[in-house]
């Protein structure tokens, strides 16, 4: 016997699994149906690291990509000892910044050292080429970045 649960369900499932998981965050979760497929976009700001909030919302995805086929392919779990499969093929989170969180991490960036900087970067496992000088060209998404790795 296998449980299929309808992309709709498996959203109130996400959002009481967040709820669960970081109380007080608000997240924004929203499904989308189309033809050959379904998805959730999970959204929100500042709180916690992006990684975390992936795993607990990935786990409701429904499908995973086979390159060798080029196709979807059905991904079931078991839940209480049921085979279950749930709606959506994919489920995107996006972490999003506020202006008064960017404007701290900024103050904060700037005031390291050089190095400092160089060593966060290794850290956080952001590519090495990175502009991680002020103003310089890749700044605003060094901020984005160490916004999502570090929590709020």
């Amino acid at each position: 016997m296998t449980n299929y649960i309808s992309t709709t369900d498996t959203a109130k499932l996400i959002r009481a699994a967040l709820k669960a998981a970081f109380p007080g965050v608000k997240f924004s979760v929203k499904s989308h149906q189309y033809a050959g497929g379904s998805s959730i976009d999970v959204k929100y700001t500042d709180g916690p690291v992006l990684a975390k909030v992936e795993a607990i919302a990935k786990r409701f995805q429904g499908s995973t990509f086979d390159y060798d086929s080029d196709c979807n392919v059905s991904r079931a779990v078991e839940v209480d000892g049921v085979r279950t499969v749930y709606g959506p093929d994919y489920v995107f989170v996006t972490y999003e910044v506020s202006a008064g969180r960017k404007a701290a991490i900024d103050g904060a960036l700037r005031a390291m050292t050089e190095c400092e900087r160089s060593r966060l970067v290794c850290k956080l496992e952001l590519p090495s080429y990175m502009d991680v000088k002020p103003d310089g060209f890749d700044w605003g998404i060094f901020i984005h970045n160490v916004a999502m790795n570090i929590a709020a």
